[in-house]
This record gives structure tokens, sequence and C-alpha cells, in this order.
């Protein structure tokens, strides 16, 4: 086979140069912790199975009163309000009340079993408040956050709700390439389309409901650093990203929550209990909601130390606890 000569072998050899830049190591570093636990084949056999068998559930889990909510508000009637992108109508026919309850549990089934450590983690995984809330409320959050079992190809599904699925895509380079290379196609078809996002989250800020715990500002220079420090860990860089958000509700978390499996059994204990916090608002007020932040902080914080184990710091932290922390046999 022939090379490519003239204007397409230049194209074709500063591609290459481009492809060599020391920079996408730095930005795009392999993660430190294994890879994809389950193959395709797998995959598709345990995203099929739970999806059939949500499905038949839902038969008996139906929409009505407090449960389904949202869905019965928007969904069901493929209402799509102006804060969502414009190719969430390319999804409409899997917002039925059975299909969508049925990817959102396969979906967060799969990305936990890929991710999972110790199966009590993996359990406890599901018992977050996040993950019960959109399958209570009948959100699309799931079906979203299903969009991370099959990238790159199912990056538009990731993108239908991209306030922290954005900040997954960005922790590898062929995810962030096909990012752009999406969104300028999806430019080119509905124009400018961030202009309608952009004026809801105004008013949405000016509205501020009690539940939005977003911060945004001056906190993303925080976000910056911690995104830095999560670089190729889509879990660490949505759990940073979500300090950029400046409207967040507490199931805004779920694409999050499968990163519980990959704590220690403990650990993943006390992120399942502290997701839960926000709920104490029903009882201290207003302020209970902001207590969500302490899931983010401690998925985020138990990640970093596994991630940076054999850093100095962190070495150095371990021996200050080893030696402040003794047990002694109490004298008889």
């Amino acid at each position: 086979m022939s090379s490519p000569s003239g204007p397409f072998a230049n194209l074709a050899g500063v591609a290459r140069r481009i492809d060599r830049w020391p920079v996408w190591a730095l930005l795009f570093p392999r993660p430190k912790s294994g890879g994809d636990r389950l193959s395709l084949s797998k995959k598709i056999v345990v995203f099929g199975a739970v999806t059939a068998l949500a499905y038949l559930a839902c038969y008996f889990y139906r929409p009505g009163g407090m449960i389904g909510f949202d869905w019965i508000h928007f969904w069901s009637k493929s209402y799509i309000p102006s804060y969502y992108p414009p190719w969430t109508a390319w999804f409409l026919p899997l917002t039925g009340w059975n299909i969508l309850i049925g990817i959102s549990i396969s979906g967060f089934a799969v990305l936990v079993a890929i991710r999972s450590s110790h199966l009590t983690s993996s359990i406890l995984s599901f018992f977050c408040l996040p993950f019960f809330w959109v399958l209570l409320t009948g959100q699309i959050d799931g079906l979203a956050t299903s969009g991370l079992v099959g990238l790159p190809l199912t990056i538009p599904l990731a993108l239908i709700k991209p306030q922290l699925l954005v900040f997954a895509l960005f922790s590898k380079r062929s995810y962030f390439i096909f990012v752009i290379v999406f969104l300028f196609i999806t430019f080119t078809i509905f124009g400018f389309w961030p202009n309608s996002i952009m004026s809801m989250g105004s008013y949405q800020l000016l509205n501020r409901a009690e539940q939005n715990i977003g911060l945004g500002g001056w906190w993303t220079l925080l976000a910056l650093v911690g995104l830095w420090f999560s670089r190729g860990d889509m879990d660490m860089m949505m759990l940073s990203g979500a300090v950029a958000v400046p409207y967040l509700i507490p199931y805004h978390l779920f694409p999050t929550v499968p990163a519980v499996s990959r704590l220690r059994p403990w650990a993943a204990l006390v992120a399942a209990l502290t997701s839960w916090l926000p709920l104490s608002a029903n009882w201290i007020g207003p302020a209970g909601w902001w207590l969500g932040w302490i899931y983010v902080a401690w998925v985020w914080g138990n990640l970093a130390v596994e991630r940076y184990a054999d850093a100095p710091v962190i070495q150095h932290v371990h021996q200050l606890f080893s030696k402040q922390i003794k047990w002694k046999p109490t004298a008889q």
C-alpha cells in the first residue's frame, strides 16, 4: 500500500508530531489502578440481564404520588426543559418508565462491576442517596450515566446531562477529542445552543432553590486544583468538577456513586452514610443540604490517598498516625 503523498503526507506528518507531544501524557495520564474489569461480552450480558429484570419489576413499581414525580411532569409527556441539550430529543424513546428505570439500574450495575474492589463496597454503592433519589423521581441522570458504559460511542448519551459527566470525559484523550468533535457537529446542527442553557442557569441562580448546593464562582479555583490531581481518573474528575458547578442538587451526584465500590468496605460504609446527610435538612433546616459535600470530600479523599499512596506526603501522614495511635493491652 503506497504512502500518502503531497498535502496528505504533510498533514499525516503534522498529526504524528502532535501525537508525540509530551503534554498529552501530562494531561491524560493512564490511571494507576487497573482498567476495565469486564470484557465487552460480559458488559452486554450484565447490561441486558439487569435491564430485563428491572424492566419487568417496573410493572410492580409504578409512578404515582412521589414515585416518578419528575418523570410524570416531564419525560412521560416528552417535555424537554430548555436547560437540556437539544440532542436529548434523540433519546426520548428511552424515557418510558420501564425502560428508563431498567437502563438506569443496569448502567449503574455495570459501572459498579467494572470498578468493584470488594463485594461489600459494591453492595453499599446501591444504598447511597443519589441512587435512590434518581430511581424515586424518575430523572434521566441514570440514563445519562449509562453513557459511560460504551465509551466513546455513547458520549452523546452521557452529554444529555453534562453537569458532572463532562468531567469524566476529560479523563482520557480519545474521549476529549470525541467530545470536541461531537460538540462542533451539534453547533452546526443546532446553532450555539449553550445560550439557552446559560440563560436558564442564570435564572436558577437568581431564584436559588434550598436544595441547590452548587458552589462555582471562586470555588472553581479549588476545583481546578482537584482536577489537576484527578487527571486520568474519571471518578475523581467528576468529584472535583462538582465543586465548579453552580447548580447542583444532591441527586446530580448519581454518576459519582459507582466510585464507592472502589473503596475499602469501612470507607464505603462511611460514604454511603454521608450521602444521606442532605436529608438532615428536614430537621436542622436548609443548612442540612450542604452536608452533602462531606460525601464528595470523603470519596475523593479516599481515592486520592489510594492513588498517591507512595507520595512522600501520604507516607509522612501515615507514619505520623501510626506513631500516635498505638493499641496497648489493658492491664489485668
